[in-house]
């Protein structure tokens, strides 16, 4: 644990101010065609770097990307032996990362208006301008919400630009179908989500909610949960029909599915804690206090049996929690909580394997 934190402890004095996250500040118009540079930035290793070159390690469920935004950097970390195993910086402050089937990692720099791709040893730099602020896997291609342009964009999986889909008002955080022909996008300003079919590259439908749409997931069964800036978290179907709400008096930001589908973790952004739901009854089985805001992380989302959550507290980045439920046990069935010091402010956040959760803010 003292090597985490002797790797970031020179570069976390640098930093005087930790911006609130998720707000939409004014952003340079977007480039009318994307540009794409490449360069080999080397891995900084967790430890001294070998006498000879070794393989990079193989794909693997327990290794998770994360953002280090006050850094502009992003970390592989090891959640098993609760270890950072290499970093990346990056040429501007990471926000939202997701991973492709294949491997390629792909991260939002709002700032520099850019998509990061990582592949191996290889960066490749996408310029969009804009904000690009979410971005998903989807099929062979990445395709990505600009706040700062009002669309989305599709790219394929080495960064060559693919089309664009604009959108009337510009888009937050965005969500998958799981046969990958649709995503589900919210809007800024607005209380509508734009349903969009990816191939044609069109808005089949606007949904209006009760709300101002944030964050959005698609369930175990196809029905899209969405979380409201305000208050609770509203269930759709994909028809667009609002078929429930869970906690509607608790400010829901971000939400998590196990892999099996049968327990959802929503974080609180109000009262500093994760609310574990069966999903089938859509009962609270648990609710588990986080120290400081479980938003300001924005990540939650679940690897195996635990659920990890990013938060702000000086050198705690991310916090693992165990998840023992099933429907129908109690919620006082709960192990300690563990804790991977990181000294930075962790965003974003995915798992190799790209299962059971949710990395966006």
């Amino acid at each position: 644990m003292s090597q985490l934190s002797d790797m970031f402890s020179k570069s976390a004095l640098l930093v005087l101010v930790l911006a609130p996250a998720c707000t939409r500040a004014s952003v340079p118009a977007a480039s009318p065609s994307p540009i794409l540079t490449q360069v080999d930035t080397p891995t900084t290793p967790s430890s001294a770097a070998p006498t000879s070159p070794t393989p990079p390690p193989p794909v693997s469920s327990d290794l998770v990307w994360v953002a280090l935004e006050n850094q502009e950097a992003i970390a592989e970390v090891d959640v098993n032996a609760r270890r950072i195993v290499s970093k990346r910086r990056m040429s501007g402050a990471p926000h939202n990362i997701t991973v492709a089937p294949n491997g390629t990692v792909a991260v939002t720099l709002p700032t520099a208006g850019r998509v990061a791709l990582i592949e191996g040893r290889s960066v490749r730099n996408v310029h969009l301008g804009g904000s690009p602020h979410d971005v998903k896997a989807a099929a062979k291609s990445f395709l990505v919400a600009n706040e700062g342009a009002a669309r989305l964009h599709l790219l394929s999986l080495r960064g060559k630009w693919l089309g664009d889909i604009p959108l009337p008002a510009n888009p937050h955080d965005l969500a998958v179908s799981h046969d990958q022909k649709r995503a589900w996008v919210s809007l800024d300003g607005s209380n509508r989500i734009a349903v969009v079919d990816i191939a044609e590259r069109k808005i089949l439908r606007l949904v209006s909610t009760t709300g101002r749409p944030h964050d959005l997931l698609f369930g175990p069964n196809g029905e899209v949960w969405v979380s409201d800036w305000r208050t609770g978290v509203s269930i759709y179907s994909q028809g667009g029909k609002r078929i429930g709400q869970v906690l509607p008096t608790v400010q829901v930001h971000h939400l998590a599915f196990s892999p099996d589908g049968r327990v959802a973790w929503l974080t609180d952004h109000a009262d500093d804690r994760v609310f574990v739901l069966a999903t089938r009854t859509r009962s609270v089985l648990a609710s588990i206090p986080i120290v400081r805001d479980p938003d300001w992380g924005r990540t939650a989302w679940c690897l195996g049996r635990s659920l990890i959550v990013g938060r702000e507290s000086a050198g705690h980045g991310l916090s693992l929690e165990s998840a023992p439920w099933q429907p129908g046990q109690p919620g006082s069935r709960r192990r300690p909580r563990k804790s991977l010091p990181t000294a930075a402010r962790p965003a974003g956040a995915r798992s190799d394997s790209g299962v059971g959760g949710d990395e966006r803010r």
